[in-house]
């Protein structure tokens, strides 16, 4: 999410100009650099790893590449109950439990994860939002829809509304200024629930660094979204820390929280 406007900021002009213009303010320039380097070093390396794949495999160098879901990269070859993805379904549930509703997942990434969820609870309507939705769109349910773009823009344009927003590992991926603007603009598209999951690395924990973000290791920062959200009139309604049971990642820890709007 993050990186795509890096990447479409700096395509047909001078690289270093953009990463001057477009991230100023970052408080992590240096991730940038990095991830725009490594793309670069294994565009073309026939031998490059699977991991460098899932993010990089598309053209554009931006959003959820086509070969990812065919690979062993993360957890995605698991059954979803067993994803780290999985974490929220219980936040989920309990948020669709009282009626039809419009769900939006920002980074939807291969699509599978909002397909299961379209096919769970067919009276609701599921939007996913991706940089690239290629792959995603193999996936195929009468009340599931996939809009491509960048998803900051289509909420402040009001191109994407609904009444739950969903985030899984997404935000990690933009720098804190960057979030601020996300907070104020899915409070303006009015979403009155947000659902968040995020993974915990580096040490940080939310807990330990209330109201402020921490930047966890290369391309992710950490953030406490309870400060952030409330800053626009949200309040948390519930938050826990867990850990992952699934294979691989069983020592994983993940935030994962609700939000309301007051």
């Amino acid at each position: 999410m993050g990186r795509d406007r890096f990447y479409l900021a700096s395509q047909g002009r001078g690289l270093w100009p953009a990463i001057l213009r477009s991230f100023a303010s970052d408080t992590d320039v240096h991730r940038v650099v990095d991830n725009w380097a490594y793309a670069l070093r294994e565009r073309d390396n026939p031998k490059r790893s699977s991991g460098s794949h899932a993010l990089f495999s598309d053209p554009e160098l931006g959003g959820y590449g086509p070969l990812a879901p065919k690979s062993k990269v993360g957890d995605y070859h698991l059954p979803i109950h067993q994803q780290l993805r999985s974490a929220p379904l219980p936040l989920i549930d309990g948020a669709l439990r009282t009626g039809p509703k419009r769900v939006v997942e920002l980074g939807a990434g291969n699509g599978e994860f909002l397909h299961h969820l379209a096919g769970k609870y067919r009276d609701s309507t599921f939007t996913g939002v991706e940089f690239h939705t290629e792959y995603a769109r193999q996936h195929q349910a009468p009340n599931l829809s996939w809009v491509a773009g960048y998803a900051l823009d289509l909420l402040e344009n009001g191109q994407i509304a609904g009444d739950i927003l969903l985030a899984s590992s997404t935000f990690s991926y933009v720098n804190p200024i960057e979030l601020q603007a996300y907070v104020k603009a899915i409070k303006n598209a009015r979403f009155q629930t947000v659902i968040i999951r995020d993974a915990l690395i580096g040490g940080y924990d939310p807990t330990r660094y209330p109201n402020t973000f921490k930047h966890m290791m290369k391309m992710t920062f950490g953030y406490d979204y309870r400060h952030y959200f409330a800053q626009e009139g949200y309040k948390t309604t519930s938050f826990a820390i867990i850990e992952h049971s699934g294979q691989r990642s069983n020592r994983l820890k993940n935030q994962v929280l609700r939000l309301d709007l007051a």
